[in-house]
């Protein structure tokens, strides 16, 4: 009978064969009851905070109307402004291109099941930190909203240029496929911060040889 120490734990070995080692594993951390209740209090927040937006989602569109205004004036000057719900865009002394964010177009169409994503992550994955997790959010928040704002941008330039046929084309089809895959990369890229780039190590032991008799 031999015997070796490997990584603290002590292997025997027999002549007429080996036997496995057994790696013992270090036990999950458990969450404390004040650190679970205020886990499981961000997340109703977050829930309130997403039925509070859809409540008051008419102001919030005349937000983003003021936001567009604000990101073409330095392509369009004085000839952009925002009007309620409306970013309007002056073609000539006598023309007006009125864009309209309507509920269906609205950041909140993105933003509201994200937050609802943050608040089932908080209050259901114990393993997630808070560091991984605000990160996570708030790089997917600006994510979305900047794609959607992107989209928006990028269906007023599709109308001025090409007219009706422009807008159509950007709004109903171009438009739509940026914002599909914009967050589909978006949520990819908030799980990969959230959960950490997984690595499987495979650790292999072997038992010592028994000397020759």
């Amino acid at each position: 009978m031999t015997s070796s120490l490997v990584d603290g734990s002590t292997v025997t070995g027999s002549p007429a064969g080996r036997r496995s080692l057994r790696v013992a594993q270090a036990p999950r951390r458990r969450l404390t009851g004040a650190h679970r209740a205020l886990r499981v209090l961000l997340g109703v927040v977050l829930v309130a905070v997403s039925g509070l937006l859809v409540v008051g989602q008419e102001q919030f569109r005349h937000a983003e109307a003021a936001a567009m205004s604000m990101l073409l004036k330095p392509f369009l000057g004085d000839d952009v402004f925002a009007f309620a719900d409306q970013f309007v865009i002056r073609q000539d002394a006598t023309h007006y291109l009125g864009l309209q964010i309507t509920v269906e177009c609205t950041t909140l169409v993105l933003l509201v099941p994200v937050l609802l994503f943050l608040a089932v992550m908080i209050t259901f994955v114990q393993r997630l930190t808070w560091g991984r997790w605000a990160l996570g959010g708030l790089v997917g928040l600006a994510l979305i909203s900047a794609i959607n704002l992107v989209r928006i941008g990028m269906i007023a330039g599709s109308t001025l240029a090409w007219d009706d046929i422009g807008y159509e084309w950007s709004h109903l089809l171009v438009g739509s496929v940026f914002a599909l895959i914009g967050c589909a990369a978006t949520l990819v890229l908030m799980l990969r911060i959230m959960t950490g780039r997984r690595t499987t190590t495979t650790r292999k032991t072997r038992n010592p040889k028994a000397p020759a008799s």
